[in-house]
């Protein structure tokens, strides 16, 4: 059966509250209650009989304990007619406040409650019954005549005292508990209530010069002295636990018994079986948090009361084992959750005092110390020695000293004679052509084909179209190889053997040839220094005497090739392979055609590996495919001339013309070097089909695919580097921040680790760590504050040299990610060293490397993915601090760096872009910078902001606590607003005034508000000004107006005040 109490529950019926006030009484304060499906049905209970409002139907009282009226609406009430109930609603509100303050005023006061008090008790004795139950409790008959507890009809009463001794009432103790065991005794019709409204409390104790300790619990009877007497401090019991009920006689108390915040600690004490009532744990709830905001310090006793069975404090032995806890630890003892405190300007602090959050990557990863895997370490001055003896016994080698401990000094010095059976060495570097160290310079360049060479900033580049040479071109078929090239095809002889320059190119050199017999010269040298892709291949080459030394090896041992492919390369294949006979070619047909169909994906990051397998499933047998498409290169052979044999036949004048005509036949049918470029990409087909349905049927597990700008990228393992180190003699891997597990899995071969000891001398790096990633992808104010920190350091420092990516370099000052950040001395003079951006490579590029190198394709979120893309930024990262460490360091040296990314254990301090100029403050730390301001402006006075309470904060700007509260929602607002036009340069789409009286007011205070936030005057004066102008004389719904049209230094001024009364 249902109970007359659930018809009206919290389920069907909502509590009233400030957004949704009672329509019949306005109260706000949840007395009342509307239902939850029918906003036209109201139990009113201020007014439970009939208040007569024309636009209500009453219904009646309700049932049960609930007691309101029933009212259900007629009809819509009119704007006149809810303003009239309004405003009747409020004047009934005020008269019965002034009825109730005149009746509490009537009340007596303590001294005279106190006489009146001990008069009556004079009339009154203690009877057996009573006694005996005094005794049962412990106390002693002194201590019961010292109480003054005496006995009435129904129970015994016991005197509630103040600090003064001053008797405020009674409450009984009834023998019949059926009912309750306490109610408030009431003699002379008195109420319980004082003159200030709130109930008594009881005081128990002597009072102490220095009060350290007191000790607060339920009750007013013998529970308080009990607890006195147990604790050895003052106690001050209240009716029912209720403290948040005598708010301000527990203040009055106090300062009574002089209990101050920095001197005296709360000890609260917990009955039994609390802890499994979650109404009382409210009320303990509401009791802790008033009492931390007085300022205290609070320990809640416990003694392991979990059951109603267990003891009270009162019924505690001498003995008893009492923990201090502290409230965190109550709570979490009885499984309670807080309910989240209410702070109106909690979202203004979140957003002026952010907490601290992880910096870097999100998705970071567990980095694993290259300090756990076996590594020899050597002295100063003992490196060649080290290579030498490592090398006898280890094909593979890894120095990774740090970086500017002269690593390539060193290998400039090394000599074969150094070795046995070593005859030459080579030294192989990404930019050999420039390198910067001494010891290098003299070692002979194995050169690369080039179109030309120029010089740009010192070094020698590659030449573009219509770019005034300095080195003139040694190969004039450079671009029809590289065309060969981009088609997938290494083998590129025929371009060299079909060239009319052949011979010349052997023996000479000129403009457009001589690659050849510049080879030739270099390889009589027995120190090289070469570009990775200028090795000969080992097919070629006897490598079995040759000491190979890897500069940045991560960076020149590459073990991976890609082919790039278009939707004209798809229609090409699916045109060879319909005019073909391969009996499965409408298969290979379909393939193509939904790979057509992927090259027109849009997405951010595109088709990785994995969404192209699952848009194309199919596997595909290759077996006769390959024969089909393999290159007929004999196209490019188009040289004619005449037979040797007819040369047999003649002689003197003839044989000399016969020679004049097959020179000129030769010259008429070879192709120059454009025409060979055009037809390669005109007719040779592009070698990348096989390989593509090769990876995704797993035949070959080291490639990757991958689809973006509508562009197929197959990447696919590519051995020839690897093969060249592991048919040498042996190889020296130079490289202060490879991981050795990725040196190993390129290699697929064990490497000897060996480090010189010592620490590494480096600057002092600050890393800016607030203008977030800053890689390719920056938004203009990120590009601008750092442009603003670069002039900046540029003004102090002339000799500042940048790091950045290649698309945000604007002066000669600035060096390039990946070609200026490794193995380079440019950067050795600069004292002041600014590094700017995440240099993350392509991360479709890394993991096509990875899936190269391990034969595993990473899935999202992959942990030894993210580990491997980890190392490879923060390898670059060292790579390029080292340009300033070691012997390129001095004094005085400073790096920035510009990132969030998580440098991890190496020395750095973080800092904040506005701390190197304020041009480089976002709006929010130039906002944030203000208040630090006018906090320190207080601080300093003597007054700590940061860590007083709303009290004390009250108390100090000399503004009571109930006008701060009442003032609450202007003050929010205005807030809210300010922070909008100052930070997000956010304003209100305000509507037009017309009202001209409203248009008057504006413009007064307008400037009257700019004359007075300009003057330089003490912060509590401020705030008493702008308290008196926005809540005294500009209406609310003119503040928005007000505030937009003061100047940016008035609105700073106005926030930086206010907000100092929501901290």
């Amino acid at each position: 059966m249902t109970s007359l109490n659930n018809q009206y529950s919290a389920r069907k019926f909502s509590p009233t509250k400030a957004n949704n006030p009672c329509p019949i009484c306005d109260d706000i304060k949840g007395k009342c209650r509307i239902a939850s499906d029918n906003q036209d049905f109201v139990l009113c209970m201020t007014h439970p009989s009939d208040v007569g409002l024309p636009d209500w139907k009453y219904l009646g009282e309700t049932n049960g304990s609930y007691f309101a009226g029933k009212y259900v609406r007629k009809r819509a009430e009119s704007e006149s007619d809810r303003q009239e109930r309004r405003d009747r609603n409020l004047r009934l509100r005020l008269a019965q406040q002034t009825a109730k303050r005149d009746g509490l005023a009537k009340l007596p006061d303590a001294a005279q409650r106190d006489r009146l008090y001990q008069g009556y008790l004079q009339k009154l004795d203690l009877d057996s019954l009573d006694k005996a139950d005094l005794v049962s409790r412990g106390l002693s008959e002194l201590e019961i005549e010292y109480l003054g507890t005496k006995s009435t009809n129904s129970g015994y009463i016991l005197p509630i005292k103040n600090p003064l001794g001053q008797i405020l009432g009674f409450q009984i103790r009834l023998r019949d508990a059926d009912s309750g065991r306490y109610r408030w005794h009431k003699p002379f019709g008195l109420s319980a209530q004082q003159q200030n409204g709130e109930l008594p409390l009881a005081f128990h104790g002597d009072l102490q010069v220095d009060c350290q300790r007191v000790v607060l619990v339920e009750g007013t009877g013998v529970k308080p002295y009990l607890a006195a007497k147990l604790r050895g401090c003052v106690a001050i019991g209240a009716s029912g636990g209720q403290f948040v009920a005598s708010k301000e006689t527990l203040q009055s108390y106090f300062d009574a018994i002089g209990a101050k915040p920095k001197l005296t600690r709360l000890e609260y004490a917990i009955d039994a079986g609390d802890i499994a009532n979650p109404s009382v744990m409210r009320r303990h709830e509401k009791n802790l948090d008033f009492l931390t905001e007085l300022d205290f310090a609070v320990d809640v006793l416990w003694w392991g009361q979990f059951a109603k069975t267990d003891d009270d404090i009162d019924e505690l032995s001498g003995d008893a084992a009492i923990q201090l806890l502290t409230v965190e630890q109550f709570f979490q003892i009885a499984n309670y959750q807080p309910k989240p405190k209410f702070s109106p300007f909690q979202w203004l602090k979140d957003k002026l005092f952010p907490k601290k959050t992880t910096k870097g990557f999100t998705n970071k990863v567990d980095r694993s110390p290259q300090s756990v895997f076996p590594q020899f370490e050597y002295e100063s001055g003992a490196r060649l020695a080290t290579w030498r003896d490592s090398l006898l016994t280890h094909k593979h080698v890894l120095d990774a000293s740090a970086t500017g401990t002269g690593k390539s000094y060193d290998a400039g010095r090394l000599r074969p004679e150094m070795f046995d059976g070593v005859e030459r060495i080579i030294y192989i570097s990404n930019d050999s052509r420039n390198v910067t160290t001494a010891t290098l310079q003299d070692w002979a360049i194995l050169p690369a084909r080039h179109n030309g060479l120029v010089s740009k900033s010192g070094k020698l580049r590659r030449a573009k179209a219509g770019d005034e040479l300095m080195t003139m071109a040694n190969c004039s078929r450079t671009g029809a190889i590289s065309a060969l090239r981009d088609k997938a095809i290494s083998d590129t002889k025929i371009i060299c053997e079909t060239c009319p320059l052949l011979n010349a190119c052997r023996g000479s050199s000129g403009d457009g040839f001589g690659f050849r017999h510049q080879r030739a010269i270099a390889f009589n040298s027995k120190i090289l220094r070469s570009h990775p892709a200028s090795l000969p291949s080992p097919n070629e080459f006897d490598y079995s005497k040759t000491l190979l030394v890897w500069e940045e090896v991560s960076e020149s041992l590459t073990t991976m090739r890609q082919v790039s492919v278009g939707r004209d390369d798809v229609d090409r294949a699916i045109a060879v392979i319909s005019r073909s006979s391969l009996v499965h070619k409408q298969q290979i047909i379909d393939v193509l055609n939904k790979l057509h169909g992927l090259l027109g994906d849009k997405s951010y990051h595109g088709l990785d590996f994995h969404g192209i397998k699952s848009a194309i499933p199919e596997v595909i047998d290759t077996a006769l495919l390959a024969d089909l498409l393999k290159p007929d290169l004999s196209i490019l052979d188009t040289v004619d001339g005449v037979a040797d044999s007819e040369f047999e036949n003649v002689k003197g004048r003839d044989k000399r013309e016969l020679a004049r005509v097959n020179s000129l036949l030769k010259q008429m049918t070879t192709l120059n070097s454009h025409e060979i470029e055009k037809r390669i990409d005109h007719e040779v087909l592009k070698q990348w089909l096989v390989e593509f349905l090769d990876i995704l049927s797993g035949v070959i597990s080291h490639g990757d695919l991958h689809i973006q700008y509508e562009r197929l990228t197959v990447s696919l393992l590519d051995e020839r580097l690897r093969d060249i180190a592991l048919r040498s003699m042996a190889n020296l891997y130079l490289d202060a921040t490879i991981d050795v597990r990725d040196l190993e899995m390129r290699l697929n071969a064990s490497v000897h680790r060996i480090k010189q000891s010592g620490a590494l001398v480096m600057p002092e790096i600050l890393q800016v760590h607030n203008l977030g990633r800053l890689g390719l992808q920056r938004s203009d104010a990120q590009s601008a504050k750092v442009e603003a920190i670069i002039n900046h350091l540029l003004n102090l420092d002339p000799t500042t040299r940048v790091i950045d990516f290649k698309k945000f370099a604007k002066s000669d000052a600035h060096g390039f990610w990946f070609r200026d950040s490794r193995g380079s001395n440019d950067f050795k003079d600069a004292r002041t060293f600014v590094i700017v951006g995440t240099p993350c490579a392509n991360i479709a590029m890394l993991r096509a490397d990875y899936v190269a190198m391990s034969g595993l394709h990473p899935v999202e979120k992959d942990p030894a993915f993210a580990a491997f893309v980890d190392r490879h930024i923060l390898a670059t990262v060292q790579q390029c601090f080292g340009r300033k460490a070691g012997d390129r360091f001095r004094n005085g040296d400073k790096i920035y760096f510009l990132s969030d990314f998580d440098l991890g254990d190496l020395p750095h301090t973080l800092i904040k872009s506005g701390d190197i100029t304020p041009a480089a403050m976002s709006n929010l730390e130039l906002l944030q910078f203000k208040v630090a301001q006018v906090i320190s402006s207080v601080t300093d006075g003597g007054f700590d902001l940061l860590n007083a309470s709303q009290r004390q904060l009250c108390h100090y700007f000399d503004i009571s606590r109930g006008v701060l509260l009442h003032h609450w929602d202007w003050i929010n607002s205005l807030l809210d607003n300010l922070y909008n036009q100052l930070i997000h340069c956010f304003n209100e789409n305000l509507m037009t005034l017309s009202d001209s009286q409203d248009l008057a007011i504006v413009d007064l205070w307008v400037g009257a508000t700019e004359l007075f936030l300009n003057e330089d005057i003490p912060i509590k004066e401020s705030l008493v000004g702008i308290f008196e102008f926005f809540a005294e004389h500009i209406p609310t719904y003119l503040h928005s107006h007000v505030l937009a049209r003061l100047s940016n230094h008035a609105r700073q001024k106005l926030f930086s005040s206010l907000v100092l009364l929501a901290l």
